[in-house]
């Protein structure tokens, strides 16, 4: 029986949607409230493209990448679309991650995936990542992080290089 609720909504759409959600959250308060919210947030969003190659598939990757810091946390929104001949397929992913703070460099973490080529399935992802020290007032933050993502067909693995630059400084 086919699902009456299937409906086709394109990856842009969704990705635009995964970061205007995430952005809402991050409105202009006074500066006497900014003191208490950095606190808690801690460094501004960074936002970037990355690249990747998944090793089940043997395919090639394009995506980006929105990052919330907070304080010894972060919260990892992604979308990656797969290059492959005829089809279009494509992740996205929405992570909480622990940025280890004697193991500076090393964040992990896990969160949920959307893996869509022709039908759409939903599963854990597990990501582990390096994010080289920072310059300081540097814009540009470079990482590498590999992701599992539990799906049913099967469990691949992803490796990304991705840069992210600094908004709202």
């Amino acid at each position: 029986m086919k699902n009456p609720l299937h409906v086709r909504i394109p990856r842009v759409m969704v990705l635009c949607a995964m970061v205007a959600v995430s952005l809402a959250g991050l409105s202009r308060t006074a500066e006497a409230q900014r003191r208490g919210r950095r606190r808690l947030i801690g460094d501004p969003p960074e936002l970037g493209i990355r690249a990747g190659y998944d090793f089940k598939v043997d395919h090639f990757s394009l995506g980006g990448q929105l990052h919330i810091p907070g304080r010894g946390f972060g919260l990892l929104l992604s979308g990656d679309s797969y290059i492959q001949p005829g089809t279009n397929p494509y992740q996205l992913n929405a992570d909480l991650v622990l940025q280890f703070q004697t193991l500076r460099p090393l964040y992990a973490g896990g969160g949920v995936g959307y893996y869509h080529a022709g039908t759409g399935d939903v599963g854990p992802n597990i990501v582990v990542g390096l994010e080289p020290a920072r310059r300081r007032g540097s814009a540009i933050r470079p990482y590498a992080e590999g992701r599992w993502t539990f799906l049913d067909n099967g469990t691949p693995f992803r490796f990304v290089f991705g840069v992210n630059l600094v908004f709202g400084r």
